[in-house]
């Protein structure tokens, strides 16, 4: 062939070979020596010399001489697929890692909705739970304390009358033995308190097995605290002080109920002092109410019986029986006030009872 090229019939400088021809993709040149001189060209299937770009040198051998044959291809001798394969694939990985990470996202979303939503429903029930077993603890509280109000009803329609009985034999006594005799004197007055605070133990039982409404009427506070103090002097080692502000508002109260609750707030400040104190009632006026805060010297309360104080039979006292201070919360939320406590240990007690004052009353036109 590179005889035929080249003796016979030289090289066409316009004639290009074909891609079906030898060299076809190539851009070749074969010269007759160890160099790509012009002079020594024999075959060349391009016009476009010497030839440039990427291309191979191959010396080959014909008989004693040194040919030099120099190829160039046209184009990629592979495909435009296999020459964009690394692109591709790493197009192909990242379209991969993308829809890998939108697939674990979602679970993720939907593992932590599923997690949020077993965590609503888990407190959901646990609320449940707690508001059903508040609500059987109620139902057990209220008919234990339905049946112990029954009992109580009973028990103090039952002592009512005994009770009448000794305090009058007391007051005939006092009337017979007169103030000569100081022992008889303070035996007296140790069976009129002991008898008071029976009788007042029964009327905490009275009101609580069958409370009834109050009938509310203006009474001033004054005339109800010197009552409640006569019938249940302070002990000789306690001291009562008062602070009336002037020209206090009378009160709309139910007067019996309304003096349960003052025996029921002093007696308890005389028992928180048994080594003596000072018990101090304080008055003052509040817009359309009257607050009365009874306070006293005593040890004071820890927490646990603080938030447990106006429980219906809870009580740390030796006697009694913790109903005291539950009648009077329920006795002044019926007139419309509030009954509350403040205490803490070594700093004494302060109840504070707030009520309605009651409207003034308007003189007829003369």
């Amino acid at each position: 062939m590179v005889y035929g090229e080249s003796a016979l019939r030289p090289p066409d400088p316009t004639r290009r070979v074909t891609a079906s021809q030898p060299f076809g993709d190539l851009d070749a040149a074969l010269y007759a020596g160890p160099r790509p001189d012009p002079a020594q060209l024999v075959l060349a299937t391009t016009t476009a010399l010497p030839v440039e770009g990427a291309r191979a040198e191959q010396a080959v051998s014909i008989g004693a001489d040194r040919w030099l044959l120099v190829v160039s291809a046209r184009r990629p001798l592979i495909g435009w697929l296999a020459d964009r394969q690394p692109w591709l694939l790493l197009a192909a990985g990242l379209l991969v890692a993308v829809l890998v990470a939108a697939l674990v996202e979602s679970l993720l979303r939907r593992r932590a909705y599923a997690l949020a939503l077993v965590d609503e429903r888990t407190a959901d029930l646990e609320r449940s739970l707690r508001e059903l077993d508040a609500t059987q603890e109620r139902l057990v509280a209220q008919e234990r304390l339905a049946a112990i109000g029954e009992l109580a009803a009973a028990v103090g329609h039952e002592l009512r009358n005994p009770l009448g009985v000794l305090g009058n034999v007391v007051y005939l006594l006092r009337s017979r033995l007169g103030g000569g005799d100081p022992w008889a004197a303070e035996k007296l007055r140790t069976a009129e308190r002991e008898l008071a605070a029976a009788t007042l133990i029964v009327a905490d039982l009275l009101e609580f097995a069958r409370p009834r409404p109050p009938v509310a009427a203006p009474h001033h506070l004054p005339g109800l605290v010197d009552e409640v103090l006569s019938v249940a002097p302070p002990p000789d080692s306690v001291r009562v002080e008062t602070g009336w502000p002037a020209e206090l508002a009378p009160v709309a109260v139910d007067r019996d109920q309304l003096r349960q609750v003052l025996l029921n707030l002093v007696t308890n400040a005389y028992e928180a002092m048994p080594a003596g104190g000072v018990v101090t009632l304080n008055a003052e006026r509040q817009p359309a109410a009257v607050r009365l805060t009874v306070a006293d010297t005593g040890a004071g309360m820890d927490d646990e019986t603080r938030r447990r104080l106006f429980e219906p039979f809870y009580t740390t006292k030796t006697k009694g029986i913790g109903l005291g201070l539950a009648v009077a919360r329920r006795i002044v939320e019926a007139h419309g006030g509030a009954l509350t406590a403040e205490s803490r240990p070594g700093a004494g007690a302060a109840f504070t009872l707030t009520l309605p004052s009651s409207p003034p009353v308007e003189e007829p036109d003369r």
